[in-house]
């Protein structure tokens, strides 16, 4: 986000080739309530936003920013006596953004531009709605709750860390929990390079019996896919591959006997055996 420049006040100082340069931009609803109030200065720009009722929106601050690697493309301000080269300041610190009643919406960290630390939001009931944690930019971990507060997703991303800031996400583990804190869904997912990825997802009642559990390659099934009842005696068992189902798969009832046998080749259904003893050609 830029700083518009409406009013400017220019201070010489006795060095030669060197100044001082106050900006100054205020922005009003139509109802002539202040909209945002900007004040800049050589090294930084503070931000301010507001609603129309008044009471403020967004507060932070821009900053010139060259100090490090991740900053290197960071346009930054430089004033001389006899010119002005501008360029954009980037998000430093902390941000902070309210609702209209006056209640923090979030919290946001900032480093150069790049999310960096810790980011909470917030509903309008001061519950925490999530939490996020980044490192350059780069989302390491995010949890977010239901509305009575317990924890409803969580999620864990891992980097390949290679030599200056380039990070090459590998792995992502994902939870996803019922709202009384029972787990729900588990899902890991491997990033394999030339846009691939292999993943392993397994679902839960909500007593704690595994419900299902399959595998996955570029979000198709790839692998053994099981499928269990709620008293943990199976219910199906199957194989496919890029997606399409190959060899027998096996269906059972509540007790656990199997009840017939399909046998697949290349997705095309060859037949059905019901009860071990009927095989139905297709």
């Amino acid at each position: 986000m830029s700083c518009s420049k409406y009013y400017l006040i220019l201070f010489y100082s006795e060095f030669p080739n060197k100044g001082y340069m106050q900006l100054s931009n205020i922005e009003k609803h139509i109802n002539e309530q202040v909209k945002s109030d900007v004040k800049e200065n050589a090294l930084d720009c503070l931000y301010a936003e507001y609603h129309e009722n008044g009471r403020i929106k967004i507060e932070g601050q821009f900053e010139e920013c060259n100090t490090t690697k991740e900053c290197a493309q960071s346009k930054t301000q430089h004033y001389y006596s006899d010119e002005l080269k501008t360029g954009l300041g980037k998000k430093h610190g902390l941000w902070l953004e309210y609702y209209e009643n006056g209640i923090v919406k979030s919290k946001r960290n900032y480093h150069c531009g790049l999310q960096h630390g810790n980011s909470l939001l917030y509903r309008q009931d001061k519950k925490l709605l999530s939490s996020h944690y980044h490192v350059f930019g780069k989302e390491i971990s995010v949890h977010k709750f239901h509305k009575a507060g317990s924890l409803e997703l969580s999620k864990a991303h891992f980097y390949s860390f290679s030599e200056g800031f380039a990070h090459k996400l590998k792995m992502t583990l994902h939870w996803e929990f019922y709202k009384d804190g029972s787990l729900k869904i588990q899902r890991e997912t491997q990033f394999l390079g030339n846009d691939k990825e292999r993943q392993a997802f397994k679902e839960y009642y909500i007593n704690g019996v595994l419900k299902t559990e399959t595998r996955f390659l570029n979000q198709k099934r790839d692998g053994v896919h099981r499928e269990y009842h709620k008293n943990s005696n199976p219910k199906y068992k199957g194989v496919f591959k890029d997606g399409k189902p190959i060899n027998q798969h096996y269906y059972h009832n509540l007790n656990g006997q199997r009840t017939s046998t399909e046998y697949w080749y290349n997705g095309k259904l060859l037949g059905i055996e019901k009860n071990n003893d009927v095989f139905t050609s297709q």
